[in-house]
């Protein structure tokens, strides 16, 4: 009895083995196709194998530079479910694997100069690896874009680094970043600056402070500039260059009227008590206070 059973799992188990021989003996084969979804140069050969054994993982396809993707992973559909195929898995029927591709990621900066649209500034992402430079382009007032490649980039607005070491990998996804600028306005309060010395209006992003320009001259030569202060009173507060921008300002000059021997005395961060002239062969004594 022991004999006879014995003899009848064998039996079982040779024919179980036999069955993928019989299965290709029998000429049973199935066909991968690969769709490339529009992209790069060319599908890999199709693929005809038997049945019930794994194809091979073709090399990963190529894009187009000018396409901007990347490849991500071979996908099938099956009752309108797209899955990622896993090259391992045995193929029983005839199929084709789509290309799933993943565009390059967008960086954008969304520029605003005293509340209004920042338009027709410079925008550059400079690869800190690759040494080469891309332009973002302004689409919507204000809003500049662009799609760029895996790397380390610094982003630039007209020559100022406002977004170091920046990594963009092979997500596919945007970010968008919010940047604030105010204008720096200087008026001359009175008087005209000579055209070689005016100082021009400073664009100044937020948080950050202005600049002091160089000293500026009156076209009328009996005036000389002494200092800028918040108002156009001489006693309304010496500007604070210090200060950082957070709307936009203006700075008005002071000018004094000068005779022959005498000499404009101009002070910048502090208040000061006493003449803004000073005499040749004289002393001349002031007192300066911290800025209110």
């Amino acid at each position: 009895m022991k004999k006879r059973i014995f003899g009848l799992l064998l039996c079982f188990l040779v024919m179980m083995a036999m069955v993928p021989v019989l299965a290709i003996a029998d000429g049973e084969m199935v066909t991968v196709s690969f769709d490339m979804k529009g992209h790069g140069t060319g599908a890999p050969v199709d693929q005809t194998i038997p049945k019930g054994t794994p194809a091979v993982e073709p090399v990963e396809p190529v894009p187009l530079a000018e396409e901007k993707f990347y490849f991500g992973y071979w996908t099938y559909i099956r009752n309108y479910f797209v899955t990622r195929w896993d090259f391992s898995n045995n193929v029983n029927e005839d199929m084709t694997l789509s290309a799933l591709w993943f565009p390059w990621e967008t960086r954008a900066l969304q520029l605003a100069l005293d509340g209004q649209p920042y338009s027709g500034v410079t925008a550059l992402a400079k690869d800190t690896t690759a040494g080469t430079t891309h332009i973002l382009t302004e689409g919507d007032p204000g809003l500049y874009s662009v799609q760029l490649p895996e790397g380390n980039y610094d982003m630039m607005v007209n020559d100022e680094l406002i977004l170091p070491n920046q990594t963009v990998g092979r997500k596919g996804s945007s970010s968008k970043y919010f940047f604030y600028y105010y204008s720096m306005n200087f008026n001359s309060n009175g008087q005209i600056f000579t055209t070689a010395s005016a100082p021009g209006t400073q664009v100044v992003r937020s948080a950050n402070c202005p600049s002091i320009p160089s000293l500026p001259e009156a076209a009328n030569a009996n005036y000389a500039f002494t200092g800028w202060t918040k108002g156009p009173g001489a006693d309304s507060g010496v500007f604070d260059f210090s200060r950082t921008m957070s709307s936009t300002r203006t700075a008005y000059a002071q000018w004094v009227q000068v005779n022959s021997g005498e000499y404009p005395v101009a002070v910048y961060g502090a208040e000061h008590e006493g003449s803004s002239v000073a005499t040749s062969s004289s002393d001349y004594q002031v007192t300066l206070k911290p800025p209110a």
